[in-house]
Formats: structure tokens, sequence, C-alpha cells
């Protein structure tokens, strides 16, 4: 993907399991000047009912997230989000 006019979050990939599904691992926020922030997957998902379901999206709002990402990720263009 070279351009796109949002905020893209890739999950990587890995074999038998999305990788989402592995709270340690990686995933990347890239906005659309292809600024990059790397948090762990534990800080975007949910993995309670991970055993029973696939884990949740932490954030159920665009403002949710935006909030979270001004802190943890300031390099990023949010203006996508509001």
């Amino acid at each position: 993907i070279q351009h796109f006019p949002t905020l893209l979050l890739d999950t990587g990939w890995q074999i038998n399991n999305p990788s989402y599904w592995n709270p340690q691992g990686k995933s990347v926020f890239r906005d659309e000047k292809n600024a990059t922030c790397t948090v762990s997957n534990s800080e975007i998902f949910d993995y309670k009912d991970a055993i029973y379901k696939e884990p949740l999206f932490l954030f159920q709002t665009d403002q949710q997230l935006a909030a979270f990402l001004s802190s943890r990720c300031p390099n990023l263009d949010l203006g996508s989000l509001q």
C-alpha cells in the first residue's frame, strides 16, 4: 500500500493463527505521511476471553483511539481520526 488517506494498523502475520492473537507481539500504526509507531498487541487488544474467542480491539471509537495514540505515538498525524 503506497498511499492511503487514513491511519493504518498493520498487525503483521504469522503461521497458524492471526498475529494479533499473540499478546507479546507487536503491531504498527502508520499514518498517511508514512510515520509509524510500534505498540505491543497487549496495549491495543483485550485478551481476557481470548481462550474462547478472538481478542477484542480495546478502542470502541475513533476518539478513544486518538486519545491513546496522541499520548503513546505523538509523531503520528491523527487528523483522519478527528
